[in-house]
Formats: C-alpha cells, sequence, structure tokens
C-alpha cells in the first residue's frame, strides 16, 4: 500500500489502497468489526461497495460484491455478520482471479488491514 503495484486491467502502477483476499465467487464476506453502513454505491470501476464506521476512528469499505446484499445503509453490525457475497472481481481488477478488495482506513488514513485482522 506503500509502494506502486502493477494493474493488469489498467495496464498501470498505481498504489494499492488495500487488499485483495482471494475467494472464489458468491463467498460470504463478514464485517471485520462492530460498526454502522454509512454508505452503499454500485460503483463502475469497483463494483457494488459498502463502507462501514467502526469505533476510534475507522472506516471499513469492501469492493466487487454482488448487488444482492444482506446490509442496508444506517444498519448496525457486529464483527462476523455476514454483508454480502462476492461477484467476482471489481471491474479496474477485473484481469485478476476474483476476490475481495478490503480497505481500512483510520482517521483518513488508510491502513494495514491484515495487521488489524490479525490482531483481532
Amino acid at each position: 500500500m506503500e509502494s506502486l503495484s502493477y494493474n493488469e486491467t489498467t495496464r498501470d502502477w498505481r498504489v494499492h489502497n488495500g487488499v485483495d483476499i482471494a475467494c472464489e465467487t458468491n463467498t460470504n464476506v463478514r464485517c471485520f468489526s462492530d460498526g454502522v453502513v454509512k454508505e452503499i454505491v454500485d460503483d463502475k470501476l469497483w463494483g457494488m461497495t459498502v463502507k462501514m464506521e467502526h469505533p476510534n476512528g475507522y472506516v471499513s469499505v469492501y469492493s466487487g460484491l454482488s448487488p444482492e446484499l444482506m446490509v442496508e445503509k444506517g444498519q448496525e453490525v457486529e464483527i462476523g455478520d455476514v454483508i454480502g457475497t462476492t461477484q467476482g472481481s471489481p471491474a479496474i481488477e477485473i484481469g485478476q482471479e476474483p476476490h475481495l478488495h478490503f480497505e481500512v482506513i483510520k482517521n483518513g488514513v488508510t491502513v494495514d488491514p491484515i495487521k488489524l485482522i490479525s490482531e483481532k
């Protein structure tokens, strides 16, 4: 997340603000922490995206979800709740194997989600 990586779809180098978690299509996606669904967007590049706010200034972003979500804006969620399923790969990363694009932001700064997950 601090260095450039090559994007096969756009054929350019860019910073990747998150991690791609390999999974099969229709894999359940679970919330990494208690929080509130703040935004749901069907983005042309990132696909169906859910953004959640969590305690202590954290925000999580899940992209590449199927349109049939299991949450709605304003809903409170608990750690481990299923928020949706994967659709494949977001359009901006369509050249990659199926995966979930997952980001975590703390107080406006992108952080490594793997470190946070391993702490839970």
